[in-house]
């Protein structure tokens, strides 16, 4: 998963430079979203199964990330 967001972090910075915009923010989102769920799973705090379930996570990656922050130490 981090792989995939490594290179739609890529593919983002090209449409960028290329001007596409609405691509650029759109891949950039994706990276986004892929790197904060290799992260919960690296961590544990989530499954693969979790991350699939458009009930669970799905594309709200940002459940994960709150869910990161309320277990890791200050």
């Amino acid at each position: 998963l981090l792989e995939i967001a490594k290179t739609d972090l890529e593919a983002s910075r090209i449409l960028l430079s290329s001007k596409h915009y609405p691509q650029a923010i759109f891949l950039f989102e994706q990276s986004v979203e892929k790197g904060v769920k290799s992260i919960g799973l690296w961590m544990n705090v989530v499954t693969e199964e979790e991350c699939k379930d458009m009930k669970i996570i799905g594309h709200q990656a940002w459940r994960i990330f709150n869910h990161i922050m309320e277990i890791v130490p200050e």
